[in-house]
C-alpha cells in the first residue's frame, strides 16, 4: 500500500506543496463519487432518442475513464474513493448494451475507442467488446478525410493505446497541419483557440506523461512561450478549466525555471477556488455570464473542470514521485 502522500519533487511538480495537490484531489474525488450516476449512461436513461444528448453523456463518460486511467497510474491509486469510482466505471462499461449503443451510431466511434482504450489500461478488455471495436474502426475508415487534424491526433492516440491497427497519418505530418503550428495571437483567441492545443498537446504527450516530440526544439520553445502566457490570462481571467489544461499541458512541453512562480500561482489559485463540496467553479465556456446555473445544468458545468482539475493532479504526482 503506497502512502497517503505521494512523493515530491519540487522541480518537477506545478504545485508548490504536496498538501496542496492531496487537498485538491481529496475534494475534486469526493464530488466526483458522489455525483458517479450523473456521469454513466445508464443513469440518463431519457435520452437514448436524442443523439446530441447521447453524446453529450458519453463525453462525461468517457472522460471520466481517461481521467481513472491517469489516478490508476499515479501514486493515488491506492486511495478509496479511486479503487471505487474505478470499479463503477468499469462495470458500468460492462453492462449490457451500452457498447451496444454506441457502436448503433458511428459519429459516437470516437467514445467507442476511448472506451476500449481506457478498459484495457485499468481493467480487463473482454473479447466481445474487442471485437466490437475492431468492427466500428473498420466502418469508421471512409470517413477519416471528414475530421480535422486535432480530432485525428485524438482518435490516432487511443487507438495506438487500445492497439487497434490504424491508417491514421503519423503524428508529426498530422501536426504540420494542427493548430498547434498555426496558432492565433493570443489577444485574438476564443477559448475554443486555446483548448485545440491543450488538447493537442496532452494527446501528443499522452495525457502529460511524456514530452512532445513531434516538433523541432525550435518550435517547441515557441510553443512553451505561447503556453506560458495563455496560463498567464486564463489565471487572470479566473478560467479555472483552461488554466488547468494548461498546467497539464506543462508536463508535456516542459518548464523552465523562470517558468515556476507562474505554475505556482496559477495551480494556487486553482487550489483556492475550489468549492467547498470538491468540485471547481463552473466552466465559463459553457456559461459565458460566469454565473451559476440555475436550470439545472450544474453537473454539466462543473464536472468537466472539476475531471481536469483531478487529470492535473494524477500527472503531476505521477510525474513528480520519486
Amino acid at each position: 500500500m503506497r502512502s497517503e502522500l505521494c512523493a515530491f519533487v519540487m522541480s518537477e511538480s506545478v504545485f508548490s506543496t504536496p498538501t496542496a495537490r492531496n487537498k485538491l484531489v481529496e475534494g475534486c474525488l469526493d464530488w466526483v463519487e458522489s455525483h458517479a450516476p450523473q456521469f454513466t449512461p445508464q443513469g440518463h436513461p431519457r435520452i437514448a432518442s436524442d443523439f446530441q444528448k447521447r453524446g453529450s453523456v458519453f463525453k462525461a463518460f468517457s472522460e471520466l475513464g481517461i481521467v481513472l486511467e491517469a489516478l490508476h497510474r499515479s501514486c493515488y491509486r491506492d486511495r478509496p474513493a479511486v479503487v471505487r469510482l474505478i470499479e463503477i466505471w468499469t462495470e458500468a462499461v460492462r453492462q449490457e448494451g451500452l457498447l451496444d449503443d454506441v457502436n448503433s451510431t458511428i459519429e459516437l466511434f470516437h467514445y467507442n475507442v476511448v472506451l476500449f482504450a481506457t478498459l484495457r489500461k485499468i481493467g480487463t478488455a473482454e473479447p466481445l467488446i474487442e471485437a466490437s471495436v475492431r468492427r466500428l474502426s473498420k466502418r469508421r475508415a471512409g470517413t477519416r478525410g471528414e475530421m480535422t487534424p486535432w480530432r485525428m491526433l485524438d482518435v490516432r492516440h487511443f487507438m495506438v493505446q487500445a492497439g487497434i491497427t490504424h491508417d491514421f497519418p503519423p503524428a508529426h505530418d498530422l501536426v504540420r497541419s494542427s493548430a498547434l503550428l498555426r496558432r492565433i495571437d493570443l489577444p485574438e483567441t476564443t477559448d475554443v483557440d486555446i483548448y485545440a492545443i491543450t488538447h493537442l498537446i496532452i494527446f501528443l504527450s499522452d495525457v502529460g506523461r511524456a514530452a512532445v516530440t513531434a516538433i523541432s526544439p525550435y518550435e517547441l520553445a515557441e510553443l512553451r512561450e505561447y503556453v506560458g502566457t495563455a496560463l498567464a490570462m486564463t489565471y487572470v481571467e479566473s478560467n479555472w478549466d483552461l488554466t488547468a489544461e494548461l498546467l497539464i499541458s506543462r508536463h508535456g512541453i516542459g518548464s523552465l525555471a523562470k517558468d515556476e512562480p507562474l505554475n505556482y500561482a496559477a495551480s494556487g489559485g486553482l487550489c483556492a477556488a475550489q468549492s467547498a463540496d470538491g468540485s471547481m467553479p463552473h466552466d465559463p465556456w459553457l456559461n459565458p455570464n460566469r454565473e451559476s446555473p440555475t436550470d439545472g445544468s450544474e453537473f454539466k458545468s462543473r464536472y468537466h473542470p472539476t475531471l481536469v482539475a483531478l487529470l492535473l493532479a494524477a500527472i503531476d504526482g505521477t510525474n513528480s514521485q520519486s
